[in-house]
């Protein structure tokens, strides 16, 4: 069976991703099993990436790699021994030369042509709607706004360590994220909120050594260097949950350094702004986690979202601070114990 998802997944390499996107679930953005090409797009970024990767690179490449494979076949079979038996000692094609020198110059110009597109438009940040600071510390991250008063928060893988847990991981908070369909090693306390169709300027850096701050959906990535300031934007067009994990290796818990960033509508991120101000984080955690859940759970398309969508704002909204979430809705805030790394 292996080998046939194997053989599959080969031949499923030469088509558009479109062509086999996985299904949506709560862990869409988190990768799965067998998954060898890139997220499905949540901004421009990205989806000017993938259609590089896709549309550009994998049938020049395929190409290249066709021809020199049937050239190859050709060599082997048209200058074999049987029928050569005096080989021949040519040792200059001058035309062939200039042939095999310029293709290959032309095919990078072609290459360029779309790549230096998606890099300016990559590095060429609009006017921000919001500002976001990302720290980088052995091993979790911190954020702050610092355009709109929010100090800063430190958000830690949600399942602390333990000897004898699953995959060294409690094993009742493990068990409790996965029936969410909620990937347990990405997963933090606190999470990165922005609103959807905002640009959201990141400005990233680190307290001690160089971590790499990344959401592969975005496609976005930037290094964080202690004592610098690296920048990075993006614009994100649909809500929902987006993971990350830091990229560059920073020591013993490296893998352990979850990103979590949750989209959400203006409305709510207004809320979640005005709780955080007055400090109240986990009351701005549930407010995002509950709208994010009830579009999970009651919105089966975009025509009934559009339907319920004031309401349940306005529910979640006049009601955060006395809501009571369910045991099943709701993110236990229980940091790691990093301590003992």
């Amino acid at each position: 069976m292996k080998a046939l998802a194997y053989f599959f997944s080969l031949f499923t390499m030469f088509l558009p991703h479109s062509a086999y996107a996985s299904q949506s679930s709560a862990s869409e953005h988190a990768g799965h099993d067998w998954q060898y090409n890139f997220f499905d797009s949540a901004t421009e970024i990205m989806e000017k990436t993938t259609f590089f990767h896709e549309y550009i690179l994998l049938p020049v490449i395929i190409g290249i790699t066709i021809f020199v494979f049937l050239l190859m076949v050709w060599l082997v079979l048209r200058y074999r021994e049987k029928d050569n038996p005096v080989p021949s000692k040519t040792t200059h094609n001058t035309p062939l030369e200039v042939a095999w020198t310029i293709i290959p110059f032309v095919i990078l110009l072609f290459i360029l042509n779309f790549s230096i597109d998606v890099l300016v438009f990559q590095d060429k940040e609009p006017p921000a709607d919001v500002t976001v600071k990302a720290i980088g510390y052995q091993w979790y991250w911190g954020y702050e706004y610092p355009q709109n008063e929010v100090p800063e928060y430190t958000a830690t893988m949600l399942c602390p360590q333990t000897p004898d847990g699953v995959d060294g991981f409690d094993e009742k908070c493990v068990n409790d994220l996965r029936a969410r369909d909620i990937p347990h090693k990405l997963a933090t306390d606190y999470s990165m909120v922005v609103p959807v169709n905002k640009n959201v300027r990141v400005l990233i850096t680190s307290m001690d050594v160089i971590h790499a701050w990344t959401i592969p959906a975005f496609g976005v990535k930037r290094d964080a260097v202690p004592g610098r300031m690296n920048s990075i934007w993006f614009n994100a067009r649909k809500e929902g949950v987006f993971y990350g994990q830091c990229s560059e290796l920073c020591g013993t818990a490296h893998a352990f350094m979850p990103i979590m960033v949750k989209v959400v509508s203006e409305d709510i991120y207004a809320a979640w702004l005005k709780l955080m101000q007055d400090g109240e984080i986990d009351a701005a955690e549930e407010i995002v986690t509950a709208y994010l859940d009830s579009r999970n759970n009651r919105f089966y398309s975009e025509e009934s979202a559009k339907d319920q969508k004031l309401t349940d704002i306005s529910h979640i909204k006049d009601n955060v601070k006395s809501m009571k979430l369910s045991s099943n809705s709701k993110l236990p805030h229980k940091t790691a114990d990093m301590g003992a790394l």
